[in-house]
């Protein structure tokens, strides 16, 4: 039997491995030196890829993102996960409200 840890490691695998690069900047990455932004936009393989455990507290982070916009958008009309897309710019706005727009970031306390 796989140990818990395991079961995380190869789901999270799995769902890099069916990512497919858009070949245009993502706003994720602008905070990012120009040399990752270039190599993402180009769909290259990071040189120096993230390790399981930070994969795991990514993933980790991901579920609070998702508890979080989810209590945003319960009690308030908005959208979730909203396609910003333009010739060589594609993203996703994380909550956007009538005249608001929110980034859900989470961080160690």
């Amino acid at each position: 039997m796989k140990t818990i840890q395991e079961m995380i490691d190869i789901a999270l695998a799995e769902k890099d491995k069916d990512h497919v690069s858009s070949h245009k900047f993502k706003p994720s990455k602008f905070g990012y030196c120009y040399r990752n932004q270039f190599w993402t936009r180009k769909g290259q393989a990071e040189s120096e890829p993230l390790d399981e455990r930070t994969k795991r507290v990514f993933g980790a982070g991901q579920l609070f993102h998702d508890f979080v916009q989810g209590l945003i958008c319960n009690q308030n009309h908005c959208e979730k996960e909203v396609l910003i897309e333009c010739e060589d710019v594609k993203g996703y706005a994380d909550i956007v409200r009538e005249n608001e727009v929110i980034d859900v970031k989470s961080v160690h306390s």
